[in-house]
């Protein structure tokens, strides 16, 4: 998945926050087909396109419908006609008018117009631009940025012309959406889910409710009970969902377990934590993540317990080499999870069945008709915990046997698994 690449504006722009800020992020379209020059232009997104399919990887392009930089030729030419909520930027999100009753038609900041959708010129151009992008890239999907600031039929409209312009010949294309949300607010999601509109979108309530957990401001039984009303909200939709940790908007996950303050990005942002148990708990996040259903997110940064506050701290230079011993640990554990779910069909597209809820341990399985499932134990506490489980028979084929792939030794009688 990658942030958008279109050409952006030069220099600096004062936001609805009275601060500076530059478009280094993408999300500021300067122009409508034009890929960003520093990046290298189409060459250089042909190239990376053509290398990812040549190793097996798809690639999800960040795509923004809801509005444009003020420098973009739609903005100039078509301010005056009807193509634009508010053209005289009299609406700044939270600012001068509320978000709860001007979501659709709001600005995010003065310098980025937002698009009237209800004017059909505005629907004809933006999808055309959609479609072209897909096509000339050969992309594999588009992640639609800030879907709740746009009326439901924006989505419905972008499916049903994607599918008749590339789903008909039997190339499915990945429409992933991001509707920003808390904890028990999956049905704010599942409004834009199905065939007809997004096919997956990003699992944030999972998310808040995971973090609450695993920090000790809620109790194992609150996340189960949240994963619960996922897998009933998407599995009725036929979702694809893309599981996270944290993304470019929220703090980054080890911060936060560490108890760090989050809420002052710019004037106070929290140091690389130096003690242990935040990148075990991230760790711990990470198992429970990549032994979900969908397709699972890894912001760049997770993987070895990158710091950060909130957006823009969040988004730190990514560091490749000179890790600490437990941050190269976290990676290496991330790969061994992650190459487990490759292996293990029952990781990536098993039913899901809780088998504890302790005060520290959290156990579930994950079981399909293969006759191999997958035990997954996460324990949250400083000290080992001793775990007993019971199997169904039923889900066991005749040479089941069960290994920790973590290195833990298991005990296995009949359809009893202990370890620890």
């Amino acid at each position: 998945w990658l942030s958008p690449v279109y050409e952006n504006p030069e220099g600096r722009f004062i936001g609805r926050d009275g601060r500076e800020a530059e478009p280094y992020h993408g999300y500021w379209a300067k122009e409508p087909r034009q890929v960003e020059g520093r990046f290298g232009g189409e060459a250089a997104m042909d190239a990376l396109v053509r290398t990812a399919h040549a190793h097996g990887l798809r690639v999800v392009l960040d795509f923004v419908l809801n509005h444009v930089h003020e420098q973009h030729p739609y903005w100039t030419e078509h301010r005056a006609d009807g193509w634009f909520a508010n053209p005289d930027a009299d609406c700044i999100c939270g600012m001068s008018c509320p978000w709860h009753l001007h979501m659709n038609d709001c600005w995010f900041d003065p310098f980025l117009p937002d698009f009237d959708w209800a004017n059909p010129d505005v629907a004809e151009q933006l999808l055309a631009d959609a479609e072209w992008w897909v096509e000339r890239f050969d992309l594999d999907g588009l992640r639609l940025d800030a879907v709740p600031m746009m009326p439901r039929y924006t989505m419905r409209h972008l499916r049903e012309r994607i599918r008749e312009r590339f789903e008909l010949a039997g190339t499915h294309v990945y429409l992933l959406g991001e509707t920003y949300t808390q904890a028990g607010e999956q049905a704010v999601i599942r409004y834009y889910l199905g065939p007809t509109a997004l096919s997956g979108q990003f699992d944030f309530p999972v998310m808040w409710t995971l973090r609450s957990a695993l920090a000790g401001r809620a109790n194992f039984d609150a996340l189960d009970a949240e994963v619960a009303r996922s897998d009933v909200n998407w599995s009725e939709a036929e979702a694809v969902m893309a599981p996270i940790l944290g993304n470019h908007d929220v703090p980054r996950f080890v911060s936060d377990m560490n108890g760090d303050p989050l809420w002052e990005p710019r004037t106070n942002p929290p140091p690389q934590p130096t003690a242990e148990r935040p990148y075990r708990l991230l760790g711990v996040a990470w198992t429970f993540l990549l032994t979900q259903i969908g397709a699972p997110v890894i912001y760049y940064g997770d993987e070895i317990g990158l710091a950060g506050a909130y957006d823009p701290d969040n988004r730190r230079n990514m560091r490749f080499d000179e890790l600490t011993p437990v941050q190269s640990w976290l990676r290496e554990h991330v790969g061994r999870v992650a190459a487990t779910r490759q292996c293990v069909r029952a990781l990536r597209r098993g039913e899901r069945t809780t088998l504890l809820v302790g005060a520290s341990v959290y156990a579930y399985a994950r079981h399909s008709d293969d006759g191999f499932p997958a035990v997954v134990a996460l324990n949250r506490s400083d000290s080992e915990q001793a775990v007993s489980v019971q199997l169904p028979a039923e889900w066991l084929g005749a040479d089941a046997r069960f290994a920790d792939v973590l290195g833990s030794a298991v005990e296995q009688r009949g359809t009893t698994l202990s370890f620890t």
